[in-house]
């Protein structure tokens, strides 16, 4: 963050507890990508054990939000025209799988409910056009459907064995 502060919000890859990946330096040079808003409407790229924001960003949470503030921070901070970046390196290990197994990401339809929210009120912002926002509703609702078989497939599988 010091070496590129025009990056004010970073983050970084993943490595899953089954799939463990060590980090290799080439040159001492760290890889990293720049990401759009809107490639951010189309998918979350952030875990949130990943995400680094400067101390003077003025985007904050939604106070009143509990599921999905994280995305909208990110989304307010990307729309404001603030450069984010991903570093290409797994610095963290998940040990849960990331939807459905517990906390907040388990309640499958209030996380659903509140993407829905986040693209409606980008649209009242004026960051979004309509036909946009339609795409991005039946996107999501898509990947909510696809979710919903990931897991009760991963709980069936869980219960067999």
């Amino acid at each position: 963050m010091r070496r590129r502060p025009e990056y004010p919000m970073t983050a970084h890859w993943m490595a899953y507890e089954d799939d463990p990946t060590s980090v290799e330096l080439a040159g001492g040079q760290v890889p990293f990508t720049e990401i759009a808003f809107r490639s951010m409407l189309y998918r979350n790229w952030f875990h949130n054990s990943s995400v680094m924001l400067r101390r003077d960003l003025p985007q904050r949470f939604a106070p009143d939000k509990r599921h999905g503030e994280d995305r909208q921070l990110w989304l307010d901070i990307a729309a404001a025209g603030r450069r984010i970046a991903r570093i290409d390196l797994p610095l963290v290990t998940i040990y849960k799988p990331l939807v459905g197994a517990s906390g907040l990401s388990a309640d499958l339809w209030a996380m659903e409910a509140a993407e829905l929210a986040t693209f409606r009120g980008l649209r009242r912002a004026g960051l979004i056009g309509t036909p946009l926002l339609c795409a991005l509703l039946t996107w999501s609702l898509a990947r909510f459907l696809r979710r919903l078989l990931l897991v009760a497939v991963g709980r069936r599988i869980r219960l067999a064995q």
